[in-house]
């Protein structure tokens, strides 16, 4: 057999890069693989008719081993009459004479049988044009040749025989009017007939196929050389014994039984497949063409007529038991297979490509159009067209790999796809589509978001983390001098008299202290650092008894609408917190309106079954909620603004802002174990909504 190093010397010493070695390796083992298991013989010679490589298929053609067709050459394996013609066709297909030969030859198998071969030779040049190698593909066609035999004998009979029945009407007419001439013709008539009967024993016992007589109980009378090739009986053992006992198979013995009677009967006569049991105990299949003969006395009343197909049978079993388990690995496989015609349209799909595509088994495996589908890069932009794997391999007319998009499926499910597409070729080798594997990479793309996602958390959550320590330093520091300076003055208050002066100041002096110990207290809850007394609150109450408050705290204009939901769950807090949260939200919305507008505030209960990320930095564990939210229709906040609003001391108000109202909010509602989620844009004013654990089967009233 040539290794690979040998093939590369008779083709030539090329340099291949890495990627086309790998492709040229995978291709040298497809066609390995179809050299090593095709039907048909193949052999390859050089110039000079020398043997150099053939597969198994011609070794058993002829019964050679490989290496004994390697040490010989072409003409060796030829009949004798036919070697001259062959080494001709031989020389002028190496002198470039002929493209290609396309005959029938006789090769002499190793027991010394001719073997009716078709040879389809061609050359392989190699890279400098010369013609380096002869490829021959041999079918072996003695079974077509032995049937057309037959043929041809069987013709001859009929004719022989036709020609005998008009040699007896002359001699019968002949009779009549002459005795002594009748008796000739009669004579003569007989003679010719004993002739049509040898030639028809004989050829009935040359006949390629197995030729079978039985008689009206089904007993054997007539099993020609073929029939006991094939059993690997003799006619001796057979004659008179019942042919559906000895030779049919028991499981087919009714099927076959009532076909026997069938034709008895006047059935009409067809091809019908059945298997017969060798002496040797093997099954070999054989179709029959069965005729019952018209006269019921004659020894033989039906005559059967068998092709063995065994071979056949067994080579269509192989390819069916391959068909199957190529489909089912196809069909199990993890990744999608798909397969396009030349319009585009998919006429295969296997079972993970049809759950990625969102097909029913039907549309899988029919004609389906998906040119309607929305298609996108990753970041939801159009793709372009030209860029699709089917645009790319039908205009290159090479693969493709890992062309990414996303797709919105037949269920109209958005699937993040990478795809690997490879032309497929019609039988001309004209482009007639492309087969692709597709993966579904939804999965890993949402990862990867999430994973930025979390990032960004992680970034916000150590941010406001450094800050609330910092808060926490200061509020600390900020305490403890309150204490010095709220201390002195009480203390000095209370030795004033009452009608002095200073005792004005003095009272200023510790109204801002008590002022400044709310700031410090603001600190520690947006630090997380304050300890508060919870109970259960019905949110609806406390926005119903704030909201005279309310109304006197924000402006004139400005209209306040509550929306508040029946049968709200509670929660669990501090009222006094959740008092602030309400009041820092709706002076907060009051600012965003300096020339008025609508206001409102709303309650409602969220059910959330998996967990979900409300924004970057906010993520909520799945569970019961209530939902607080305050609408303005106020002048709204850009980008920049909305990452910033929840740092302590950031304030859009300029000198009248403290920065730490919404920064206060943040810190009641994280200690809280909730979220708030702000919507907003320039113009369109803001959205904030606060969401709050509830405690289950705890309902307010209407």
């Amino acid at each position: 057999m040539l290794d690979r190093r040998s093939t590369r010397n008779w083709f030539g010493k090329r340099t291949i890069k890495e990627p086309r070695l790998e492709e040229l390796r995978l291709e040298e083992a497809q066609l390995r693989s179809i050299f090593e298991s095709a039907a048909f013989g193949i052999v390859l010679a050089d110039a000079n008719g020398q043997t150099h490589e053939c597969n198994p298929a011609l070794e058993r053609m002829l019964g050679y081993t490989e290496g004994e067709l390697q040490t010989m050459r072409i003409g060796d394996l030829m009949h004798p009459d036919d070697a001259e013609e062959t080494e001709r066709a031989l020389h002028a297909l190496i002198e470039g004479e002929l493209e290609e030969v396309n005959t029938e030859k006789r090769y002499i198998h190793k027991d010394g049988s001719i073997v009716w071969v078709r040879v389809i030779a061609s050359t392989v040049p190699n890279p400098s044009g010369e013609l380096a190698l002869s490829i021959s593909m041999i079918e072996d066609i003695s079974a077509r040749k032995s049937a057309e035999a037959d043929t041809d004998l069987a013709n001859i009979g009929r004719k022989s025989a036709e020609a005998d029945t008009d040699l007896a009407n002359l001699g019968r007419k002949s009779a009549e009017a002459d005795t002594d001439l009748a008796n000739l013709g009669r004579k003569s008539a007989e003679a010719d007939t004993d002739v049509t009967r040898r030639y028809a024993t004989e050829l009935i016992e040359t006949a390629g196929a197995m030729v079978v007589g039985l008689d009206l109980n089904g007993g054997i009378q007539l099993f020609n050389k073929a029939a006991e090739e094939i059993s690997g009986y003799t006619r001796e053992e057979l004659m008179g014994r019942d042919w559906y006992e000895v030779v049919v198979p028991r499981k087919r013995f009714p099927a076959a039984r009532e076909e026997f009677e069938r034709l008895l009967a006047g059935g009409m006569p067809q091809e019908f497949e059945n298997p017969i049991l060798t002496k040797s105990g093997e099954e070999r299949f054989i179709v029959w063409r069965r005729t019952a003969l018209a006269d019921p006395d004659a020894p033989i009343c039906l005559i059967s007529i068998g092709i063995d197909v065994t071979e056949l049978k067994q080579a269509e079993e192989s390819l069916r038991h391959e068909r199957d388990f190529v489909t089912k690995i196809i069909d199990t496989s993890p990744i999608g297979i798909v397969a396009h015609n030349h319009q585009g349209e998919i006429t295969f799909a296997n079972a993970e490509a049809a759950r990625i595509l969102g097909l029913t088994r039907d549309e899988a495996r029919q004609r389906y159009n998906a040119r309607d589908w929305r298609i996108t890069d990753y970041e939801g932009q159009p793709f372009p067209d030209e860029e699709l794997p089917i645009r790319r391999v039908k205009t290159s007319g090479q693969p493709v790999y890992d062309v990414r998009y996303a797709i919105e499926n037949a269920n109209g499910e958005r699937v993040y796809l990478s795809v690997n597409g490879a032309p497929a070729l019609g039988e001309s080798g004209e482009w007639d589509g492309m087969i692709a594997s597709i993966s579904d990479i939804s999965k890993l793309t949402r990862a990867e978001a999430t994973r930025g996602v979390l990032e960004v958390e992680l970034l916000q959550s150590q941010k406001m983390e450094a800050v609330g320590k910092l808060a926490t330093g200061v509020a600390h520091n900020f305490n403890n001098l309150l204490t010095a300076i709220t201390g002195y003055g009480e203390l000095l208050l209370a030795k004033l008299p009452a009608d002095s002066d200073l005792r004005p100041d003095v009272e200023e002096i510790e109204r801002a202290g008590a002022r400044a110990a709310e700031v410090a207290r603001g600190l520690l809850r947006f630090s997380r650092r304050g300890r508060e007394h919870l109970e259960r609150i019905d949110l609806n109450s406390v926005i119903t008894d704030m909201e005279t408050l309310l109304r006197q705290v924000i402006r004139s204009n400005i209209e306040i609408t509550t929306v508040l939901a029946d049968d709200l769950d509670r929660v669990t807090n501090n009222q006094s917190l959740i008092e602030q949260v309400i009041v820092n939200l709706i002076l907060n919305s009051s600012d965003a309106m300096p020339d008025g507008g609508k206001l409102t505030i709303e309650t409602a209960n969220l059910r959330l079954a998996e967990p979900r990320f409300l924004r970057s930095d906010l993520s909520l564990p799945a569970g019961n909620y209530v939902s607080l939210a305050v609408r303005d229709s106020g002048i709204g906040m850009d980008e920049e603004t909305q990452a910033r609003i929840f740092e302590p001391f950031y304030s859009t108000k300029g000198p009248d802002g403290t920065g730490l109202g919404l920064s206060t909010v943040f810190g009641i509602v994280t200690e809280s174990e909730g979220g708030i989620l702000v919507e907003s844009a320039p113009g369109l004013g803001s959205t904030f909504t606060v969401l709050l654990p509830s405690i289950p089967n705890q309902r307010s009233s209407p």
